[in-house]
């Protein structure tokens, strides 16, 4: 059995969506996150502690929300943004934590480790919800 991440969730293949930057004066990297609709989903923002050291936005687009989805995990984990918290190693490490006593913990675990080695969103939701283990390169990996 195989997850068709097409035929999962169209609206989110259908539509382009960008990774975002938030930086402040000096240029340090202070978020990344992603959106169909960074202007709006930066409003939301604006009630974080860290909102007013930011000075400017840079905006990648990418072909769909899954693509920006992960790219932007991707992105949390090799330029270590200062306010970002899942994607993080610190975030993985709490959770390892928590997980050995926790199946659904577990399970977030693995979602989030496959989201930074790039599986679409659909099979993030998927290994959530408990429909296969975890995803490898070669592709998701279904309990025995």
């Amino acid at each position: 059995m195989t997850l068709d991440v097409d035929e999962a969730v169209p609206e989110q293949r259908a539509r382009r969506a960008a990774v975002y930057r938030l930086f402040d004066a000096a240029g340090e990297l202070l978020y990344i996150g992603s959106a169909y609709d960074p202007e709006e989903r930066c409003k939301e923002h604006h009630s974080k502690a860290w909102w007013p050291q930011v000075a400017s936005r840079t905006e990648e687009w990418r072909r769909s929300r899954l693509d920006a989805y992960a790219w932007e995990m991707k992105a949390i984990a090799n330029e270590g943004p200062r306010h970002n918290v899942m994607g993080t190693p610190e975030y993985r490490d709490q959770c390892r934590l928590r997980a050995r006593t926790d199946p659904r913990r577990q399970a977030i675990i693995r979602a989030g480790s496959a989201a930074g080695r790039g599986a679409p969103r659909a099979i993030v939701d998927a290994i959530l919800r408990g429909d296969i283990k975890s995803y490898t390169k070669a592709g998701p990996v279904y309990f025995e």
